[in-house]
């Protein structure tokens, strides 16, 4: 069963400037994948937008993130945003939503973001 767990970070950028960014893992059935989704609009805009709002990063195996896809923020039918990530491998995408507080699977690491096995599909 995949699962994904991401949480929201910070750093300092190389010119001073704090840049947010969510970091996470997804486990599929073979593998578990560290991603990072970093924002390339500024926070609120772009959603529901043909426009990517994230750039979506990978570990590569020497440990380097590498561009792997992009990501949309958009708006469900309930007006909850949640983040939607395609990676350039088509067997590869997820919805990423806000994580629910009362979620005794995610309780002991209270990510921010969560995908559960019926929002991730994965080879």
């Amino acid at each position: 069963m995949a699962q994904a767990a991401f949480f929201n970070k910070e750093r300092t950028d190389k010119h001073g400037e704090i840049e947010e960014y969510m970091e996470g893992e997804v486990k599929t059935r073979r593998d578990k994948l560290i991603f990072q989704i970093v924002p390339i609009v500024e926070k609120g805009a772009n959603i529901n937008s043909n426009e990517p709002s994230h750039d979506v990063l990978v570990r590569a195996a020497y440990g380097d993130f590498v561009e792997a896809g992009k990501a949309w923020t958009k708006r469900d039918k309930n007006n909850q945003i949640y983040i939607s990530v395609a990676s350039h491998d088509p067997n590869m995408t997820m919805s990423l939503w806000p994580a629910d507080e009362n979620d005794e699977e995610w309780a002991k690491d209270d990510p921010d973001w969560v995908a559960g096995a019926n929002s991730i599909r994965a080879a």
